[in-house]
């Protein structure tokens, strides 16, 4: 929010599936100095806007009831892939996309597909390691995943250590290090 003060006129949407979240989200929201509208309801079933930022955290570890067709043709179960799709979907020609999902999207053999789509198709620009525990309440190792739709180029690539909450602050030296690399030289 605080970047775009400075851009022309925007809006902030957000949908979320839990009701008592999306009430809180939504009343945090009120205090912000731009538009803020938080949405109940599921992502894969709501219409949502063209967007040039589209930030997501699905659920770890789900599997969906339906196969999903991907922009690639495949299909997938798994939500982690289903949400990066769907963000990649919603962004504007030059958008970015970032998601905080489960590790395995970046090893996993039932994404290979869609990893190879990825990086062939749009500029996979950042995948930042997070130890075990960066997702409250689990012990699950989870990657922060930065796509914008655009021409491929360079990944950033980084695990941070159990100081990840400062190594991603504003001013920390892994946020730094991927803000220099993504807002560089983008004919890389």
């Amino acid at each position: 929010m605080d970047r775009a003060l400075h851009d022309a006129p925007v809006e902030f949407v957000g949908v979320e599936v839990n009701d008592r979240m999306a009430d809180l989200a939504g009343t945090i929201g009120r205090t912000a100095s731009l538009p803020t509208k938080i949405v109940t309801g599921d992502a894969f079933e709501v219409e949502l806007p063209k967007a040039d930022v589209v930030l997501a955290a699905p659920p770890l570890g789900i599997r969906m009831r339906e196969p999903r067709v991907l922009l690639d043709g495949s299909t997938t179960t798994d939500m982690a892939v289903a949400a990066v799709d769907l963000a990649l979907q919603q962004l504007r020609p030059g958008g970015r996309a970032v998601l905080h999902v489960a590790a395995g999207f970046t090893f996993q053999h039932g994404a290979e597909q869609y990893r190879e789509y990825l990086a062939e198709e749009h500029r996979v620009a950042a995948l930042i390691g997070l130890p075990s525990g960066a997702v409250p309440g689990t012990g699950v190792r989870s990657v922060l995943v930065v796509i914008e739709r655009g021409e491929p180029g360079e990944t950033f690539v980084a695990q941070v250590g159990e100081d990840w909450e400062t190594q991603l602050a504003t001013n920390g030296a892994a946020m730094t290090a991927v803000l220099a690399h993504i807002d560089g030289d983008q004919s890389r």
